[in-house]
């Protein structure tokens, strides 16, 4: 079997992926939820993108039936607050290059035609 690691040699480029596979699953994780069920996010992180980002993420795309409830009892700190993740820029910028790629791509498959 594979041991635990306590230090995970990350990329940015794998750190941005992680993000996008937790909204993948936060996603569905909301779509499969029952009217009235309760969504409990957690992660193995330390990653803002994928903790407070990713709540952000949920709040903002599925905020009308979504909400945040404060938890008893209370451990830990408070997380970034008001962060929307420091890689969601990023992520941005990411999707719209992508866009263009496929934009670009569609182009030429228009030309050829």
């Amino acid at each position: 079997g594979l041991r635990p690691r306590l230090v995970q040699p990350a990329t940015p480029q794998f750190l941005r992926q992680c993000v996008q596979a937790q909204r993948r699953l936060i996603d569905t994780a909301v779509r499969l939820l029952k009217p009235g069920g309760v969504l409990l996010y957690s992660t193995c992180t330390i990653n803002p993108g994928e903790n407070e980002g990713n709540v952000r993420y949920l709040i903002d795309k599925h905020g009308g039936c979504m909400r945040l409830v404060p938890t008893y009892p209370r451990l830990g700190l408070p997380g970034l607050v008001g962060s929307r993740g420091k890689g969601e820029r990023e992520e941005k910028r990411e999707e719209k290059r992508e866009r263009e790629k496929r934009e670009r791509e569609k182009e030429k498959e228009r030309e050829k035609e």
